[in-house]
């Protein structure tokens, strides 16, 4: 079980003065977008950081394990956890796909004003695109189709790290590893999960 926090994911991935200036500009953002739509829960205006950025960097540990030079964010939405990774792991190039244009607009104006040159933002459905992904993460609900889905976009020896409240989603990929933890302020356990494509 891994106790979320700040203090930790500062130290554990060398998350200096510029990149928390960064995250806390971003986190102003969408606050601010707030009033234009719904980017994130309302209910969470003021969870912002515990809620979402904290639970964002968990993927870290992946990315710093595996060393991932590039990483596919599936239904990015606000930039959870795109923009987040693209701020604290310079060199792992951050790809989000969204369908909705306006929160397009949001996560290419995030990238500009932070100077994220490693972020990109694909304005489409993740499951259109052509080329499997090697890594790719997603802290969406999937229904079973989309389960279905994921599993072809994923490549042979690629990995799916996939966020969830529940204690197993994908009965279609085989279980690699999975992170259990809490987030400041909270009791219940979250997860995330690593997947193959390789059959159990």
């Amino acid at each position: 079980m891994v106790n979320v926090s700040r203090e930790t994911f500062f130290r554990e991935f060398g998350i200096d003065e510029k990149k928390i200036e960064k995250l806390k500009l971003y986190e102003y953002e969408l606050i601010k977008e707030l009033e234009i739509q719904q980017i994130i829960s309302k209910n969470d205006k003021s969870l912002i950081w515990n809620r979402h950025i904290l639970d964002s960097l968990v993927t870290m540990f992946h990315v710093k394990h595996y060393n991932i030079k590039a990483l596919d964010d599936i239904g990015s939405g606000g930039g959870f956890p795109g923009i987040v990774l693209a701020v604290v792991s310079e060199k792992t190039q951050v790809r989000m796909f969204e369908r909705k244009v306006k929160k397009c607009k949001f996560l290419n104006r995030v990238k500009s004003f932070l100077e994220l040159d490693n972020a990109v933002v694909t304005c489409a459905d993740y499951f259109e695109k052509q080329n499997p992904s090697q890594y790719a993460v997603s802290r969406a609900v999937f229904g079973k189709i989309e389960k279905n889905k994921v599993y072809k976009k994923i490549a042979e020896n690629g990995l799916f790290f996939n966020y969830s409240n529940e204690k197993k989603t994908f009965s279609n990929m085989k279980e690699v590893e999975k992170i259990e933890y809490t987030l400041p302020g909270e009791a219940k356990s979250r997860f995330l999960f690593t997947y193959s494509r390789c059959q159990r």
